[in-house]
């Protein structure tokens, strides 16, 4: 009788993690967030209880949780998983290696979107001396460091800076990555921002413009791209007064960005509420409450009631109060938004010094309808 054919080998740990992360990238990329998560949860429990808290394929994974974390907007998890995968890296890799700065990058970009600009802007400039002393200045990498940067300069209200940066990040993308990558398209959106925010319309709208249509040839990429073209297009027509366009763009930017995240994430918040103030400039203040009345309580459930962008938040809501004629109303949400600015951005930033002249004028105001 011949012997009993032997066993299959099981998969070693390494092998498991390996396509459990894969899988869960897949995911990721797919803006399955849910199931990359459920997947990376697994292949943490098996490296932390084979191969060890302190290995680097625990590391990886943590990174890669600390990401998929932040994309679901649990910021409190995602910081964990980020600080836990750099303890790991450091320790394995070394300070200045490529693997340990991602990691701090992405702490860096998270603490960036908490609002902890202190705690962010040395992480950056750390980040990018490393990035271009070990890749030099036309790496991908260093294109990325770049960027972090200038949204972080954007924030403190220090234009000039993100300026240069921006388009310092585009050209690196350009050149490296090419004029119709989504990379380029990133950082299209990101220069057409700061130039709509700064009242450049006209020469946001051709960048903007250019990175939808970007992103347009990138169906498979990830679809959070597109979704911030389109809002950035969405603002810059708003405030052209293309009205109508700014709706259709806003809606569809909205749609993708509910199907991809949620209707409960922040990001979907942020939407809500460029159309709330599209509505409030079309003169439908009862919708306009309700979509930035709705946009708050979603921002609320993951952000700091304190963060800067909580007092953008709380300016259009008061914007629709004064509009309403209850300037006392607007008045006490100006006093909110004063204190979170001077908190978070100091008494020089310009957007602490624009929330100080309304409170006067709102003042004055109240005062002369006693």
């Amino acid at each position: 009788m011949p012997p009993p054919p032997p066993e299959p080998e099981s998969p070693s740990p390494e092998s498991t993690i390996d396509q459990l992360r894969q899988e869960a990238v897949t995911c990721r990329k797919k803006a399955d967030y849910e199931q990359a998560s459920a997947l990376l949860e697994q292949a943490l429990e098996i490296s932390e209880r084979d191969l060890g808290e302190v290995h680097l394929a625990t590391g990886q994974l943590l990174n890669h949780l600390g990401m998929v974390r932040k994309l679901q907007g649990e910021y409190a998890q995602a910081e964990q998983h980020y600080r836990r995968s750099i303890e790991i890296r450091e320790l394995n890799l070394g300070t200045a290696h490529k693997d340990t700065v991602q990691t701090l990058s992405n702490l860096a970009t998270l603490y960036t979107a908490q609002g902890r600009y202190a705690e962010a802007e040395p992480l950056h400039r750390r980040v990018l001396r490393i990035m271009e002393s070990g890749f030099g200045s036309e790496h991908r990498s260093t294109a990325v460091a770049i960027n972090s940067l200038a949204m972080l300069s954007k924030q403190l209200g220090n234009f000039a800076e993100a300026e240069s940066l921006f388009q310092r990040s585009l050209a690196v993308r350009k050149r490296t990555a090419g004029l119709e990558h989504p990379s380029t398209a990133l950082a299209l959106t990101n220069l057409a921002v700061l130039y709509d925010e700064l009242g450049r319309q006209e020469e946001a709208e051709p960048l903007a413009v250019q990175a939808v249509a970007i992103e347009e040839q990138h169906p498979e990429a990830d679809r959070r791209g597109l979704v911030e073209a389109l809002k950035a297009l969405g603002s810059v027509h708003r405030n052209l007064n293309r009205l109508e366009s700014a709706e259709t763009l806003l809606q569809r930017a909205l749609e993708i960005q509910e199907q991809i995240l949620g209707a409960e994430h922040p990001g979907t918040a942020k939407v809500l509420l460029k159309l709330g103030l599209l509505r409030r400039q079309q003169g439908d203040l009862d919708q306009a409450e309700t979509l930035i009345e709705q946009a708050l309580a979603i921002w609320l459930k993951t952000q700091n009631e304190n963060h800067p962008e909580t007092a953008s938040m709380l300016a259009s809501q008061a914007e629709v109060q004064s509009a309403r004629g209850n300037h006392a109303e607007a008045e006490q949400l100006y006093k909110r938004i004063l204190a979170i600015r001077t908190t978070f951005l100091g008494d020089a930033h310009p957007d602490t010094k624009a929330a100080a002249q309304t409170l006067a004028e709102l003042r004055r105001q109240n005062d002369a309808d006693k």
